[in-house]
C-alpha cells in the first residue's frame, strides 16, 4: 500500500471523524443510508447504492425534530458511492431542505453523473428558497470543507431570521 505524505490515512480523514454519534442506519432497496451528528453543528450523511423514498422519509423524520428545536446543522453528505435514487426521494429531500434548512449550507460529494444531475437540479430549486448547496466531485476538497466545519463552532442565526 502506497502512502501519500500529503494525505492522512483513511482512519484519520475528516470523514472518519465525522462518523461519530450515529443517529440513523438504514439498509434496503439496494442501498444504505447512515446519518451521524459528530458535533453540535454538523450532520454527516453517507449513502451507498440506491436512495429510496423510504430512506429519504426516515432521514427527514430523524433530522426534522432537531431542526424544530432550533438546532442548526451544516450538512455534509457523502454520496460518492450513491448510484441511483428514486425521484420521489430527491423531491422529498429538496422540499424538506427548502422548507427547513435556510440557516446552514449543505455540501454533497458526488461521483455518479445521474446523481450529479439530480443534485444540480435540486441546487437550482433550493437557491430560490435561500439554501446554499455546494456539490463536490473531489473527495479531498469535500473533506477539507468537512474538517473546517468540524473544527469551527457554529454561529447562532441572526436575530429575526426564520
Amino acid at each position: 500500500m502506497r502512502v501519500d505524505a500529503d494525505k492522512p490515512p483513511p482512519s484519520l480523514r475528516p470523514t472518519a471523524t465525522a462518523m461519530r454519534n450515529k443517529v440513523l442506519d438504514v439498509e434496503g432497496d439496494g442501498g444504505s443510508l447512515s446519518l451521524y451528528i459528530p458535533t453540535s453543528s454538523v450532520l454527516h450523511g453517507v449513502v451507498r447504492g440506491h436512495l429510496s423514498r423510504d430512506m429519504a422519509e426516515r432521514w427527514i423524520a430523524t433530522i426534522q425534530p432537531r431542526l424544530q428545536k432550533g438546532v442548526l446543522l451544516a450538512g455534509f453528505h457523502d454520496w460518492e458511492r450513491m448510484t441511483s435514487y428514486e425521484s420521489s426521494a430527491r423531491y422529498a429531500l429538496t422540499k424538506f431542505l427548502g422548507a427547513t434548512y435556510r440557516q446552514q449550507p449543505a455540501h454533497i460529494l458526488v461521483a455518479s453523473r445521474l446523481v450529479a444531475m439530480g443534485v444540480s437540479a435540486a441546487s437550482l430549486t433550493l437557491a430560490i428558497a435561500g439554501v446554499k448547496l455546494t456539490s463536490y466531485n473531489n473527495r479531498d476538497v469535500f473533506e477539507r470543507a468537512l474538517a473546517e466545519a468540524l473544527e469551527t463552532p457554529m454561529m447562532p442565526p441572526p436575530s429575526g431570521s426564520s
